[in-house]
Parts: structure tokens; sequence; C-alpha cells
């Protein structure tokens, strides 16, 4: 699976991955007029965890600068956080609007265990299910600065990954518009690095 976000490519390995572009898809669209912010994608890895997935990639700098670096990221990563935990009312809304079908509440146990055939069923039941969950449910935060500087101190906070939020995972490297990413599991918990055209997410 293939997805184009502000400028970049994402390829998830699809014996692992069901994903969504979340900020397209028609239901959101719908809600978002009330307000709501969504992530750019929403994923279910392994049928076990939902992922929450944001893409930012900005041109400021901050060279030398470490306090106002994590300032940034500080007042951006709430703006993130928002994003998630409407996304999540969102999988909510969509699941409680399938609900409403008599067909989805007598099939929803089955379409729950095999979202990659019911696509569209099965993914929100079982998206709505995980969300439910904190052991099941990762935000994930690509981050990306247009300045080397900045960059490279990103890699001179060791302890930024621990800044934020329990759940969520932040992926930091130099960025180009022209690059191309995997994004595929890791074992390392709540961190990510782009690296060699490809993402350890969590």
């Amino acid at each position: 699976m293939i997805f184009r976000e502000s400028g970049m490519t994402f390829e998830f390995a699809p014996k692992r991955w069901i994903v969504k572009d979340f900020d397209h898809h028609p239901f959101y669209r719908i809600l978002s007029g009330e307000g709501f912010k969504g992530v750019d994608f929403i994923g279910l890895l392994d049928k076990e965890t939902l992922v929450c997935m944001e893409v930012k990639y900005y041109r400021q700098s901050f060279p030398e600068s470490k306090e106002a670096l994590l300032h940034f990221l500080h007042q951006e990563a709430e703006k993130v956080l928002q994003k998630m935990e409407d996304t999540l009312y969102v999988v909510g809304l969509i699941h409680q609007y399938h609900r409403r079908k008599r067909l989805f509440r007598l099939l929803e146990p089955m379409v729950s265990r095999y979202p990659r055939i019911y696509r569209e069923w099965g993914f929100w039941s079982k998206a709505k299910q995980l969300s439910a969950s904190p052991a099941h449910c990762k935000f994930v935060w690509f981050v990306g600065f247009t300045s080397p500087d900045t960059t490279a101190l990103l890699y001179q906070l060791p302890d930024l990954l621990q800044l934020f939020h329990p759940h969520l995972s932040l992926c930091f490297a130099p960025i180009a518009h022209t690059l191309s990413f995997k994004v595929q599991p890791d074992t390392v918990p709540h961190q990510g690095v782009f690296s060699n055209f490809s993402c350890g997410i969590f």
C-alpha cells in the first residue's frame, strides 16, 4: 500500500498493514466541517494495534538552540495530540453510524475478525475495538525539518521521545520531499528514526 503526504511517499507492507488515508476519507470529510481535526493516516498493524499517523514537514530553523526547538516541538505536539484525540472520537462516530444498520450489528463479531476481507465494516469495527485499549493504540508523529542544523539538533536530544505523551512515538530525520519511506514495525518501543528509506515506529 502506497500513500503520499506532504510531498513524500509512504509504503506499508500489505501483509501486515491495513491503512486508510484518513483525512481524505469520505466520513472524515463530512465530520471535518464540524470542527474535528484528523490525522493523515490510520492503520491496523497485524490486526492487533491501531496506529494513528501524522506527517509534519517544517521549514522553521533553530540554529544551535535546543531550548527554542523543544519549545516549538512541545507546542506542535499539543496540536498533534489533539488531532489524534479527535481521530479516535471520529472512529467512534463512524462505528456508531455503521451500527445503525441491523446487518452490521448481526455480522460485527465476524467482520471485526477479518478486516482485510470486510475492508470497510471490518476496519472500523476493529479500529473501534482497539481504540478502547491504550495498550493497542499508538500515535506516531513523523517530523522533518528542511534545515540540516535543526535536524542535527534533534539527534542531540536523547530524551526527546519521553517529553510528550506515553503513547506518542516521534520519528525524526532529515526528510526531503523526494524521498520514499517503507513503514515497518520495529522492536524498540515508543521510538522511531527515518533511516535508509525505512522507519521503525515501535
